[in-house]
């Protein structure tokens, strides 16, 4: 059963989806809507729509007709491509969390599903579908189960190969403005349809009969150094080569995104705002396994490292200690019956 303490961060998690989804729709406005008018997604299209991959889906292609300008809008600017790459470093250890919980016998409801979480993620954004979807079910349905339950070694190669594996999708995104015209829709559609497909590496992966609690806490680790290795490169973009080393410049091009005052910044306020929406529910997540302390040391280490290795430790910490009283793979059907027949004779 769900503890107090769960219900009341599943209520803050929901709440942050809220005030975060309320932001995407009503505060971009001046940007989002001359996009959506051109694509035809309110109604006829009106002027002519900026290149886009076309898949020859109508679903798709209206996706793809509003995401690939959005996306060459915000890497086209220093600060646009400081956010996606904050984004990516706190979100694949997220992910590879995910995937840990996914391939745990104690998962429930959407914890079961990272492909579904992950393609809601593509549509409404990262910081919308983690704190409303994924988190509540995992705080209210499987945290109460995780101690002693069986996690198969065979997942973790997968969830690694994974995450190193969006990551260098994810990269050509950020720099999708240093390629060929022609180049630039594919590498935005690719990178949107590959990341929830990515899911099924794990789980289509064998699972095995032997705990992999130690393994996943290795394996973590080396996304926590994916996470350090992102946050450092969005350090050093910023700062060093986009504004070279003018300390003050690049904070107030930060300030001028996180002021929202004009359309031109805000593909770049809606990576802002999705960083911040991942990064509170990896401090959700923390809060609820580790309490205040381990909140406060991930915040702290997060200022160091950024809130992608210090995730990234954090979970690799739990998974060790899990990994002691880690159960084996479950019997089969009527194993138990027979073992203990068997031990009466």
């Amino acid at each position: 059963m769900a503890t107090r303490s769960a219900v009341v961060l599943t209520v803050v998690s929901i709440a942050l989806a809220a005030a975060i989804f309320y932001h995407f729709n009503f505060r971009l406005v001046p940007y989002m809507q001359p996009l959506m008018d051109s694509c035809g997604l309110a109604g006829p299209p009106k002027g002519t729509p900026r290149p886009f991959f076309k898949l020859g889906n109508a679903f798709l292609d209206g996706l793809h007709c509003l995401i690939t300008p959005f996306f060459l809008d915000c890497v086209g600017q220093p600060a646009g491509r400081f956010w996606v790459l904050q984004t990516l470093a706190t979100a694949t250890p997220v992910v590879s969390l995910l995937a840990v919980e996914e391939s745990r016998s104690s998962a429930r409801g959407l914890v079961r599903c990272v492909f579904l979480v992950l393609v809601v993620a593509q549509l409404l954004g990262v910081s919308v579908a983690l704190p409303a979807l994924w988190l509540p079910c995992y705080l209210l349905l499987s945290k109460h189960r995780v101690e002693g339950a069986f996690l198969p070694a065979g997942k973790v190669p997968a969830i690694a190969a994974q995450a190193a594996m969006a990551t260098a999708v994810t990269l050509p995104l950020v720099y999708a403005t240093r390629f060929p015209e022609a180049a630039q829709p594919p590498l935005i559609a690719g990178f949107n349809l590959a990341v929830p497909c990515l899911a099924l590496l794990w789980t289509l992966a064998p699972g095995g009969a032997r705990p992999g609690n130690a393994a996943a806490a290795g394996a973590l680790r080396f996304v926590a150094l994916i996470g350090f290795a992102a946050h450092a490169l969005s350090v050093v973009d910023l700062f060093v080569l986009s504004h070279g080393g003018d300390a003050d410049s690049a904070r107030r091009e930060l300030a001028a995104v996180a002021a929202n005052a004009s359309a031109d910044v805000m593909p770049a306020n809606f990576m802002m705002y999705d960083f911040l929406g991942v990064l509170g529910s990896a401090l959700i997540f923390v809060l609820a396994e580790e309490g205040l302390a381990g909140a406060g040391a991930f915040l702290g280490l997060s200022l160091l490292a950024g809130p992608g290795a210090a995730f990234g430790l954090a979970c690799a910490r739990r998974e060790a200690r899990l990994a002691a009283g880690a159960a084996k793979a479950p019997l089969p059907c009527g194993a138990p019956a027979v073992a203990a027949a068997a031990k009466r004779d």
